[in-house]
């Protein structure tokens, strides 16, 4: 859903200024590409309304959404149905139309329950809107509510970082995406020198990832990725298709799709995609979903992989990454540790060059 009140000076997503005509026509060509897939005869199990901020949406455009899944796809009855909202518009009725239209998960954009971080941040809202916003969605019928946390900016404090992950537990979250904060090219953030100079260097950014780790584990969201954390029984389903190598379809500019062994994404173009009956796909990989593929996503999961599906020819480079404390081996599985999560992408490289 790539329409945005404001663009946040960290994003790099493709977004652009909400108008009520375009979204309009937006959702015509939404419903058009869910249709090319009816002769298929798709099992959808998660429908997630990513953005961008999908929650500029009404619920009646939503729903058309929503009600074309449903006509084209067998939808399982347990489906997740997930928006990503912005705090600012949260109101009541816009939550009570999404629960009435069958959305059963929300995602706020939150970042920091403090405004000196939010100004930091460059986000709009307030601390006191943030809490508010969570609190109407739960009137409004919402049990799955997860938010989405920044750390490892400049200037951030461990006693806020404290302060922010124990007024989740007392709010009616049970679901956590943490990330640090990384400079986009071309964003705002990364033509400004004083900013980048003042990002905490990598022992400061590893001290706050551990500490978050810590934290959300105390207050009962128990880590399942490198980046997300959730109470029991409430992982995020349409994640977990993505760490899990499993096949999923794009829909709207700049979408990526994994179907039938081949990845490929839409052009970064809303009028082309609005204009055209179909979206423009770019393959990507023709040959995606491989075991190598499989094993990189997987091992972002706290989970890890089964040893039963794979075999090491350097055994000794595994032991050293165990002892290392990277790695952990136990009921023949292999997963990363908290360590090993810090300097991911060298670890699974070493661990893909291990077989």
């Amino acid at each position: 859903m790539p329409f945005c009140a404001v663009k946040c000076p960290y994003c790099d997503f493709y977004s652009g200024k909400y108008a009520k005509e375009m979204a309009r026509k937006f959702i015509d060509a939404v419903c058009r590409n869910i249709e090319f897939f009816r002769s298929r005869n798709f099992t959808v199990d998660s429908i997630y309304f990513g953005g961008g901020t999908p929650s500029l949406l009404s619920p009646y455009e939503i729903s058309c959404v929503t009600n074309k899944c449903m006509d084209v796809f067998k939808v399982t009855d347990d489906c997740e149905i997930t928006v990503e909202c912005n705090p600012l518009t949260m109101k009541y009725d816009r939550m009570k139309g999404y629960y009435d239209a069958g959305i059963n998960r929300i995602s706020v954009g939150v970042q920091s329950f403090d405004d000196t971080e939010l100004k930091i941040l460059g986000r709009r809202h307030t601390a006191e809107k943030a809490v508010s916003a969570i609190e109407t969605a739960f009137e409004a019928g919402f049990g799955n509510i997860s938010c989405d946390l920044m750390t490892a900016f400049p200037n951030e404090e461990i006693q806020t970082l404290e302060n922010n992950i124990k007024l989740i537990s007392c709010l009616p979250i049970n679901h956590v995406s943490s990330y640090m904060l990384k400079i986009e090219d071309g964003t705002p953030f990364s033509k400004d020198e004083n900013f980048i100079s003042s990002m905490p260097d990598d022992d400061t950014a590893a001290d706050i990832y551990l500490k978050t780790v810590e934290l959300l584990e105390k207050y009962g969201f128990k880590q399942y990725e490198i980046s997300n954390f959730s109470k029991e029984g409430f992982q995020s389903r349409h994640n977990n298709k993505y760490w899990q190598c499993l096949e999923y379809i794009g829909i709207g500019p700049a979408a990526h799709s994994f179907i039938d062994g081949v990845r490929y994404m839409s052009e970064y173009d809303i009028d082309s995609f609005i204009k055209n009956e179909y979206q423009k796909n770019i393959v990507t990989d023709e040959n995606a979903g491989s075991k190598e593929e499989k094993l990189m996503l997987q091992l972002r999961l706290t989970s890890g992989i089964s040893l039963d599906e794979y075999e090491f020819k350097d055994i000794e480079r595994i032991k050293r990454l165990e002892k290392s404390n990277l790695i952990k081996i136990d009921e023949h599985r292999l997963h990363l540790t908290a360590n090993g999560f810090l300097v991911s992408n060298s670890v699974i490289c070493e661990i893909c060059e291990s077989l």
